[in-house]
């Protein structure tokens, strides 16, 4: 009798298995058909390119209506920025071109990496530009994993997929309606959302976008403006108090224990003083050997233990002071180092001297802006059995989630 109820229970799933993939997959088809198109810029600044096809047939149009038809069994062609214009096997084609397809399936290759859709490729000045153009749904395949590991609960990438289709139609709409002149919508660093194209896809990935196709956040009917980031280290904050101008009621303040998990809820970096001075001055300020570095001010005047950020900080040197914001400060040593050593504006500071030389010491929680949706705290809610539903009511307060196609 074990037996026999085993080959039930394996024959039932074998069928809800089969019903999905039967009435599940048209729809998930359908949805991406409906889905807008938008522009990626993915490369810049490059002199040359080498771009093509990953499989089948392909075309390269220009702006005058030239056409050469090409075919991805031969190497990918090496497009080259000259004076004259874009360069293609020793013949000029303007200042933009189109590689494109027919086939609905079709993958574009740009140096060595795949990508969905086709691609506009302009030169600005003697550069080249690399857009990519491809439907929302098929660009949110190269984003989730991206933003979030694909071996975390599938809520959270429910929720992910809905936040960032909601963040790139919101950043969309905003730039049809400011009539701004650029030739794509979003750019696939940090300053948007990491997209790497192909690459980045995986099947838990394209399920969470697929489970979730069409839906965004809303706010009183409108698409909320949906920031999120990695561990707010135990309290998130407004966007005023950030990036300045509007606070917007829908961007959860206030305490959040649920990202105590991270790897980043807690972390120290320590830079030489001597280091900083060098930073400083590669950035263009003109400053002495340097003393010390005050925090002036925090945001909601909040101390550090109660998840005040830094707003402001002076920096004291021989001959003057330096005013930065810790927005600013942050930056600054990102763009110098080349990474996220100080992970986010929730920091303290300490001098202290080893080995012959003296440092700055940052004791800090969080990385990045703790503005909008916790990663690691939806993480782990999720954990504790919230949906993807739950853990966008938590951080993003009021709204709704809607179907926008």
């Amino acid at each position: 009798m074990q037996n026999l109820s085993t080959t039930r229970s394996v024959i039932l799933t074998l069928i809800q298995f089969l019903l999905c993939f039967l009435f599940f997959f048209p729809l998930v088809s359908e949805a991406q058909s409906s889905s807008p198109i938008i522009r990626i810029k993915i490369l810049e600044g490059k002199k040359s390119i080498t771009a093509g096809a990953a499989a089948g047939s392909y075309q390269i149009e220009s702006e005058s209506g030239k056409i050469r038809s090409y075919s991805s069994s031969t190497s990918p062609q090496r497009i080259e920025a000259t004076s004259s214009g874009i360069k293609i096997d020793s013949i000029l084609w303007g200042k933009q071109i189109w590689i494109k397809s027919k086939e609905s399936d079709f993958l574009s290759l740009v140096n060595g990496k795949k990508y969905r859709g086709s691609l506009l490729v302009k030169q600005k000045e003697d550069f080249l530009e690399v857009i990519n153009e491809l439907s929302l749904e098929e660009y949110l395949y190269g984003v989730i994993e991206e933003e979030v590991p694909s071996d975390w609960p599938l809520e959270v990438l429910c929720a992910q997929a809905i936040v960032a289709r909601t963040y790139a139609l919101e950043k969309i709409g905003r730039l049809e309606r400011l009539a701004e002149d650029q030739d794509y919508s979003l750019s696939s660093t940090t300053d948007d959302q990491v997209y790497g194209g192909v690459k980045s896809e995986t099947r838990q990935a394209r399920l969470a976008v697929d489970l979730t196709q069409g839906k965004v956040v809303t706010y009183q009917g409108e698409l909320i403006k949906a920031f999120y980031h990695n561990c707010c280290g135990g309290y998130t904050v407004s966007s005023g108090d950030v990036w300045g101008g509007e606070d917007f009621p829908y961007l959860r303040v206030g305490p959040d224990e649920f990202c105590k998990e991270s790897p980043y809820y807690k972390w120290e970096w320590e830079i030489k003083i001597s280091d900083l001075r060098n930073i400083l001055i590669k950035e263009g300020f003109s400053v002495g050997k340097i003393y010390r570095l005050e925090v002036l001010s925090r945001t909601q005047d909040l101390s550090f233990e109660e998840g005040g950020r830094v707003a402001k900080l002076r920096i004291y040197y021989k001959g003057g002071e330096l005013d930065l914001t810790g927005k600013e400060f942050r930056e600054l040593i990102m763009q110098q180092i080349g990474k996220s050593l100080l992970r986010s504006t929730l920091f303290k500071v300490t001098r202290w001297a080893k080995r012959e030389a003296s440092y700055f010491r940052f004791e800090g929680r969080g990385s990045g802006h703790g503005v909008g949706m916790c990663q690691w705290g939806a993480k782990k809610m999720a954990e504790e059995g919230k949906s993807f539903k739950e853990i966008l009511e938590f951080y993003y307060p009021g709204t709704e989630i809607e179907k926008h196609y």
